[in-house]
């Protein structure tokens, strides 16, 4: 009997080798060392279709609303199960790193990797799942009414919607413009 892996750990999975293989990544990461550190990108991946589906400047707002969530965040999540099989996934970059200070235990964030489960999915919360320079990762459990704000202000609730929304949208889709005209 051939042994599969469970549906969240292949989305984990595949989102990792997504973030790794993007194409637009290389050029963003190209752009990145040339300049500030705090210019990667914020991306956005869609868990249905399983890949990036938009990117947008880092600006400092993002990485302090980001904080705020750690620090409401006041436990690590016990859950095993890491994502769901609908919504989306934001990974959102600190740089400089963030000191994170949660249930006696100081980190340095390198990564945020806010995972939200699809509208129709009302019993399950968003996790964060934050990523140290130490190479260690955190798993916590917020609210959604934490987040919403920040998904209306960038236009990322069609996404959790499970439809395409019409007209203009502020993060960018990675394949529709020149490298050097994304960010």
């Amino acid at each position: 009997m051939k042994k599969t892996l469970p549906p969240p750990l292949l989305t984990l999975i595949a989102l990792l080798l997504a973030f790794s293989l993007w194409p637009g990544l290389a050029a963003a990461t190209a752009a990145a060392q040339e300049e500030p550190a705090a210019e990667k990108p914020v991306l956005i991946y869609d868990v249905n279709q399983e890949r990036v589906v938009g990117a947008f400047p880092n600006a400092p707002d993002i990485r302090q609303e980001a904080a705020k969530w750690l620090g409401k965040a006041k436990h690590i999540s016990t859950k095993v199960k890491i994502g769901y099989d609908s919504g989306i996934i934001v990974r959102i970059p600190f740089e400089p790193l963030l000191q994170v200070t949660q249930a006696d235990k100081t980190y340095n964030c390198r990564d945020l990797f806010v995972i939200i489960p699809a509208a129709d999915r009302k019993k399950e919360h968003p996790q964060l799942l934050a990523f140290s320079a130490e190479d260690e990762t955190f798993i916590y459990e917020c609210k959604l009414s934490e987040l919403k704000p920040f998904l209306e202000k960038h236009d990322l609730m069609h996404w959790l919607l499970n439809r395409l929304k019409k007209g203009s949208h502020p993060a960018v889709n990675p394949w529709a413009t020149a490298p050097w005209e994304r960010y």
